[in-house]
Formats: structure tokens, sequence, C-alpha cells
């Protein structure tokens, strides 16, 4: 049985690749046993035909039977390429992989904590522009050094990183960080472009063009770049500026609790008013009642 520490959740763990969600909720007195979710991971890499980025895809989205005692379980999948284990040592991640882990265990568990009456509410069901910032607010968790203490040690010897080094994993979030937005830039740039203008374009050029004049990057032969940016044609349709949104979002939501991020008040304010109403109600209602008056912290979080 596994507790996370922030949400409260008991996670009894049934196999390597699966986990059975579930909590206690009080309420006038009586404790009620929902079952929540079910989640496989297949987290390694394949020789076969599979994505080769990290992903959470919902299979069956859970919502709130009338009654609001009983709950029809959310089933999502996990999946990525990691490097896989060899006979000589155990998997390894580097940090951006457990970066990215925490984003996609984000979506995991707004999946598990969404209660809605409507499946077409729950979970990440919100505008497009607010999708992603929920996962990008839990990525900055491995920016901050007791996290990055916990989750990190020797695979031999089990000793914790070093101050040290803890210390330059952390500052190394921000290099390069204004060339980071102008790519994302570009690339949301190229796909609205693909989708509004009216006129036939060569979208080799453009996205050469683009590539050179805002992200900066000269090189040197034309290429067909945007033949591995998949995204404009599998679900962000000209929506992939969310990515560069949400990241205001996400930091504004991380600020109001980045000061103890271990603390359960804060991890259960969060978990009231964003993941549990998931699309049902308007983002900004949601975002105002955690947030308050302080939308300033991009900037500082970001860059500073």
């Amino acid at each position: 049985m596994h507790k996370c520490l922030l949400s409260g959740l008991q996670m009894p763990k049934m196999n390597p690749t699966l986990w059975d969600i579930a909590t206690l909720i009080s309420s006038n007195a009586v404790r009620h046993l929902f079952r929540l979710s079910t989640s496989s991971a297949e987290l390694t890499a394949r020789l076969e035909s599979k994505c080769g980025h990290a992903v959470g895809w919902p299979l069956l989205p859970g919502y709130l039977c009338s009654d609001g005692k009983f709950r029809i379980a959310h089933i999502l999948a996990v999946v990525a390429s990691l490097a896989k284990p060899t006979p000589d040592r155990p998997a390894l991640m580097y940090h951006e992989d457990a970066v990215s882990f925490f984003h996609e265990m984000r979506h995991v568990f707004h999946g598990f904590l969404s209660r809605t009456y409507f499946s077409l509410f729950h979970e990440t069901s919100f505008a497009h522009d607010f999708v992603e910032a929920p996962s990008q607010m839990l990525e900055n968790w491995c920016s901050k050094p007791k996290v990055v203490e916990k989750i990190s040690r020797h695979y031999k010897t089990g000793e914790a990183l070093s101050p040290e080094l803890i210390e330059k994993i952390v500052q190394s979030r921000k290099v390069n960080i204004g060339l980071f937005f102008l790519r994302q830039l570009a690339f949301a740039w190229f796909d609205v472009k693909v989708h509004t203008h009216k006129d036939k374009q060569d979208t080799t050029t453009l996205w050469n063009d683009l590539q050179k004049r805002v992200s900066l990057v000269k090189s040197g032969k034309i290429i067909a770049g945007q033949g591995s940016f998949r995204h404009p044609t599998c679900g962000y349709d000209a929506s992939y500026y969310t990515f560069i949104y949400g990241q205001i979002f996400a930091v504004n939501m991380y600020s109001t609790i980045k000061d103890d991020l271990l603390d359960p008040k804060r991890g259960d304010r969060d978990r009231k008013s964003i993941l549990q109403p998931g699309g049902s109600r308007e983002e900004l209602d949601s975002l105002e009642e955690i947030l308050g008056p302080d939308w300033e912290a991009f900037m500082e979080e970001g860059f500073e």
C-alpha cells in the first residue's frame, strides 16, 4: 500500500504496471470507500511501432451516479519510451524523463480525483487553453531541491545526490529558457498558419522560415521538419499555443503551493479547486478560487 502525502490517496499496487486507486472520504461521520480509478502503464521503449513520447490516454471516463454516492471508475493508460533495464542495472531515468513522468502522472491523478456527474466534463475536459496547465504545474516539483533529493539515488549505493549537484540540476532548468519559448512560439505559429491560411502554401518553406525568424535556428539547408511535428493533426489543431499559454496558469497555480509542496492542506485546496471539478465549471472560476488576486508569478518563476 502506497500513500500520496499531498493528496491522501491510498494506492494498493496490484502488479508492476497496474494500480487500483482508492481513497477514504469522510462525510457526516460516514466513511465511504470510493474506487476512483484504474491505471495501466507501459513506460519502456519497444522496437515495434509505438509513439516515442510520453502520453496519458483516457480509455474510459469516470462519472458520479445521480445519488453522488457511487462513482464509475476512470480507466486510463500511461505510455512512454523510457530506457529498459539491463541484466547489469535497473532502468534509469534522466532528470528530463522524471519531469515528463511527473507531467503525465498529473494527468493520471486528475482522472483519479475528478468527480463530475457527466463524463463529458471528466478529468481534462477543459477549454483547450487550459488542458495542459495542471500537468505543467506539477513539472515544477522536479526543480525543488527537497523533491530532487527524494526522487534520486545512486542505483548501486543508494547514496543521495550531493546538495551541490542538486543545485546545478535546479539551475539548469533556466538554461536557454528564452530559446525554448521561442521554439515553442515557432511551433505554435506554424500550427495556426497551416490551419487558417486560405491559399495553397509550401509548408516546408513556412516551417524553415519560422525556424529561422522566430526560433533563431539556422540549419543551413531546407528540411521538412514539419513531418515530425505531430500535434497539429492529433488533437491540438490550431491550438499548440496552449503549451505556452498554459505555462502562465501553471506557474501561477504553483506559486500558491511552492512554499511547502507536501502540505496536505494546500494539496487539498488544489484537489478541490482544480482537479475535482474538471470541466464542469468555467476554468477562470477554478483559477480565481485558488489564486486570488496574484497573477504575476510567471515572469518571476520562469525567468528570474
